[in-house]
């Protein structure tokens, strides 16, 4: 009777342990965004030169801010399922000619959905690497001014499941707070009439556990 009592209390010891890392949690961050190429410039300078442009100069501006916004569940301390939405900023490129002016940019965002493996380091640090894929939106503008006329514009979207992944670390400055820092890529963003990008993105974010 005693080794029962022993082992039923050993399994309710255990069962509460699980039970105490087991956390859902709202996670919210910002950070750097890079789109490569998000405008192809050599392509857009070269159908404005063969166009007529003189006294041509252009730039892409690759970089921008992205945000994101998320809901997870951590069932322990060494994996976790999280969803959201993330924006993912705008690549854009300028052009000025005599007189006239041409702008074109590239922007995504769209539903992610990830998994985590993490490495707690001590009692207040945890290495983490993800794999996932994001339901993405992609949005491209145009348009052109010549001199004289009036702005001409187009556009294009187009919406597809991509890969992405990364890697980061979380550091618990509180019982129920941290902070997370982290890389990560997304994949081959686009199509053949949006143009495709690959998008890097560096974030900085907050985690409260519920």
């Amino acid at each position: 009777m005693g080794r029962i009592a022993a082992l039923a209390i050993a399994l309710s010891l255990a069962g509460a342990a699980r039970a105490a890392d087991e956390v859902t949690y709202l996670y919210g961050a910002v950070g750097v965004v890079r789109t490569d190429p998000g405008v192809d410039q050599a392509a857009a300078d070269a159908a404005l030169l063969g166009a007529g442009a003189t006294e041509f100069s252009s730039k892409l501006d690759r970089w921008d801010s992205g945000w994101k916004i998320m809901v997870g569940w951590m069932p322990n301390r060494h994996f976790a399922l999280e969803g959201g939405f993330t924006a993912l900023g705008t690549a854009t490129y300028t052009a000025q000619f005599n007189a006239g002016q041409a702008k074109s940019e590239f922007k995504s965002g769209g539903i992610l959905f990830n998994a985590l493996g993490l490495v707690p380091v001590g009692d207040s640090f945890s290495f983490f690497g993800k794999v996932g894929v994001i339901a993405a939106n992609v949005v491209t503008n145009q348009t052109v001014t010549l001199p004289g006329g009036t702005p001409s514009t187009s556009n294009a979207s187009a919406r597809m499941f991509k890969p992405n992944f990364g890697a980061g670390v979380i550091y618990d400055f509180a019982k129920n707070a941290s902070v997370r820092l982290e890389v990560e890529r997304f994949l081959h963003l686009g199509n053949d009439t949006t143009g495709v990008s690959n998008v890097d993105m560096i974030s900085l974010g907050f985690v409260l556990r519920l």
